[in-house]
């Protein structure tokens, strides 16, 4: 990883875009597919992610989700739908991770969703 942001670094970038749960690793998920919070490891891996970037001065964008929800590549109950999801989902993961990381300077700004768009109106 140093030598990524590194090169990073040497062709000028100054913020990089990271999808955090692709296909939904680093979460925990319950029988009712409801996300209940993070792997144990998901923290000290993103904590070494920003350590990184800070040492090249650059800024990390995480974005949270990239497929729909309840679907192959994101095995998650449909928190577009399911109110019980979305409760989970802004109890057990948002609102703890942005209570963590929401004041890091080395953060540059949280995506939610990429391409939300072609997801809500294909």
């Amino acid at each position: 990883m140093a030598a990524t942001f590194a090169a990073a670094k040497d062709i000028g970038a100054e913020w990089v875009r990271i999808w955090l749960f692709e296909d939904g690793q680093g979460l925990t998920i319950d029988s009712n597919k409801y996300v209940t919070g993070l792997n144990s490891d998901f923290e000290t891996n993103f904590n070494d992610v920003l350590s990184h970037a800070a040492a090249n001065g650059i800024q990390v964008y995480p974005t949270f989700f990239n497929y729909p929800p309840d679907t192959t590549n994101f095995p998650v109950a449909n928190f577009f739908t399911d109110s019980g999801a979305q409760t989970a989902l802004l109890n057990n993961l948002i609102q703890p991770f942005i209570k963590i990381y929401g004041s890091n300077s080395n953060i540059a700004a949280f995506q939610l969703y990429n391409e939300l768009n072609g997801i809500a109106n294909p």
